[in-house]
């Protein structure tokens, strides 16, 4: 609850706040690209149908994939879903762990910690746009993969400390990806 005082008296004994409601526009299923950095054990770029876990990948470069990998689709906006008394939030659903997002070109917010939920109103423009998601995951997962894997070790320059339990962890943009509409309405 909140109380507000007043200076002076008034008759108004209550009142709500706006409220926002959400709409799902669009959710960004199938069809994204990953690429991912040059000697980190995994291919250049992957096409995949469905977002999920990179652990849960066959290719072992996948799998056990440490560092940053970049999600890209291409998405439609209509022009209807851009109006002045709405914002548009993209909800990137989970993610592990971090993620940096960009829409044409252009950096919008890094997000850390969940709701992984970020205003793109601004970004937005009616027809094609590209989203791409840089999405950095903890370095662990790879230190399994060469613990696993010696004889294609990535990391040549460092020798973890296997005596400690390393599990692997899910990690990339695992999702849903929502595009979201958010209207405010009064409740007075």
């Amino acid at each position: 609850s909140v109380f507000v005082v007043f200076n002076e008296r008034t008759d108004i004994t209550a009142f709500k706040t706006p409220h926002e409601s959400s709409v799902t526009l669009a959710i960004l299923g199938g069809g994204w690209e990953i690429s991912f950095p040059a000697n980190s054990g995994a291919p250049e770029k992957l096409q995949i149908a469905e977002l999920k876990p990179l652990t849960h990948q066959a290719d072992s470069g996948v799998k056990y994939f440490s560092g940053t990998a970049t999600y890209t689709k291409n998405i439609e906006v209509k022009k209807n879903w851009l109006r002045p008394n709405q914002k548009l939030l993209l909800d990137l659903g989970t993610v592990r762990d971090l993620a940096e997002v960009y829409i044409n070109g252009n950096k919008v917010d890094l997000l850390w910690k969940s709701p992984f939920t970020v205003d793109v109103s601004k970004h937005l423009k009616a027809g094609r746009n590209q989203l791409a998601i840089k999405v950095t995951n903890q370095w662990t997962n790879r230190l399994i993969g060469d613990k696993a894997n010696p004889q294609t070790k990535v990391l040549d320059a460092y020798t973890a400390p296997f005596g400690a339990p390393y599990q692997l962890t899910e990690s990339g943009l695992i999702g849903p990806v929502k595009l979201l509409a958010i209207e405010r309405s009064k409740n007075l």
